[in-house]
C-alpha cells in the first residue's frame, strides 16, 4: 500500500472513529439500560482504536511521526477509562481498562522516543561545539502528560497532510539558528523523562491487567491469536484490523484466521499497529460473549437501536 492509499484510508478511519465516538457518547448520556451502556462503551473504545489507526496510517504515509497529533488522544483515553471504571460490571468488562492502559503507554512511548531523539541530536551538537555560549532551548517538546487532565471527551483532529513541524521525525530541532552552544532546557529534559516514566508505568499496569492467565480465561480467542502469531515488530503492514475483529473460523477452515495476527506483547510505541489488531480482537470477543442476543455491529450499527 502506497502513501496515497494510506492517506485515503486514514481519511476513512477518521470518519469512522468520529462516528463511533459520538454514537457511544450519545448512548452513555442520560438514563440507560445495561445493554445500551455496554454498546456505548464498545463504540467509544472502538472509536479510540480507530483514531489510533488513522494516526498510524498518517505517520506511515508521510514517513514521520507527528508528535503534535498523538497527544490529542489522551483526553479521549482518559474519558474511555473513566467510563469503563464507572460502568464495568463483569470481570471481562473490567479487563478493558488494561487495554486502555496499553493504548496510553504506546502513545507516550511513541512521542517521547521522538522527543528523546531531538534532545540527543542537540546534545551531540553541544558536545562537538568548541565555543560555549548562552543556553538556547530546543523547540518546546510537546507534552502528552500536560494534556491528560481533560475532563471532557475531546475528539482528536483529522490528520490531513499536516505541515512539517519541528516536532516531527526528521525535522530540525531548532526554529532558528542561535549563537553559542545549544542545550535542552531543564523543562525539556523533565518533560521527556516524565513521559518515559509514565509510559513505563502504564505498560506495567496494562500487562498486569491483561496477563496470560487473564487473557486465556476471559478472551481465549484473542489469547490464542497472541500465542500463535509469527509476525515481528517490523511487519506492521501485515496487521489487518478488520480481520482481527472477526470470530474464529469454523474448524473446516483453519487458514481463514491467518490474517487475524499481530506481534505480542506491546512494549513500545513502535507496537501501536500491533496493539490495534489486539484491541479489535478483544473488543469484538467481549461483545460476542456479553451481547449474544443483540450482536454488536460496530461502525455498521452507530446511531441505531439494537
Amino acid at each position: 500500500m502506497g502513501p496515497h492509499e494510506m492517506s485515503a484510508m486514514a481519511d476513512e478511519y477518521a470518519l469512522r472513529a468520529r462516528t463511533l465516538k459520538r454514537s457511544g457518547e450519545a448512548r452513555l448520556a442520560g438514563r440507560r439500560d445495561p445493554r445500551t451502556t455496554l454498546i456505548g462503551l464498545l463504540e467509544m473504545t472502538e472509536g479510540l482504536v480507530e483514531f489510533m489507526y488513522q494516526f498510524w496510517l498518517g505517520d506511515e504515509a508521510s514517513k514521520k511521526i507527528h508528535t503534535t497529533v498523538w497527544p490529542t488522544m489522551i483526553g479521549l483515553v482518559n474519558a474511555c477509562r473513566g467510563r469503563w471504571r464507572d460502568n464495568a460490571v463483569t470481570e471481562r468488562q473490567r479487563a478493558v481498562i488494561g487495554l486502555i492502559f496499553l493504548i496510553e503507554a504506546c502513545v507516550y512511548s511513541r512521542t517521547s522516543a521522538v522527543q528523546f531523539g531531538q534532545m540527543s541530536r542537540v546534545m551531540d551538537v553541544a558536545a562537538s561545539s568548541p565555543a560555549p555560549g548562552p543556553s538556547s532551548a530546543i523547540a518546546p517538546l510537546n507534552s502528552a502528560h500536560s494534556r491528560s487532565s481533560s475532563a471532557s471527551h475531546p475528539t482528536p483532529p483529522t490528520l490531513v497532510s499536516p505541515e512539517p513541524s519541528p516536532h516531527s521525525t526528521g525535522s530540525s530541532s531548532t526554529s532558528s539558528p542561535s549563537p553559542g552552544r545549544p542545550t535542552p532546557s531543564a523543562h525539556d529534559v523533565w518533560d521527556v523523562a516524565r513521559n518515559i516514566a509514565h509510559s513505563a508505568k502504564r505498560f506495567n499496569e496494562g500487562h498486569a491487567a491483561l496477563s496470560p492467565a487473564i487473557l486465556s480465561k476471559l478472551f481465549p480467542l484473542t489469547w490464542a491469536r497472541c500465542s500463535r502469531s509469527s509476525l515481528t515488530l517490523s511487519e506492521g503492514h501485515d496487521v489487518y484490523p478488520e480481520s482481527c475483529s472477526k470470530p474464529a473460523p469454523p474448524d473446516a477452515a483453519p487458514l481463514a484466521d491467518e490474517e487475524a495476527a499481530w506481534c505480542w506483547p506491546p512494549t513500545s510505541g513502535e507496537h501501536i499497529v500491533h496493539l490495534i489488531g489486539f484491541a479489535k480482537s478483544l473488543i469484538w470477543e467481549l461483545a460476542r460473549a456479553e451481547l449474544p442476543d443483540a450482536p454488536y455491529r460496530g461502525a455498521a450499527g452507530v446511531n441505531t437501536q439494537y
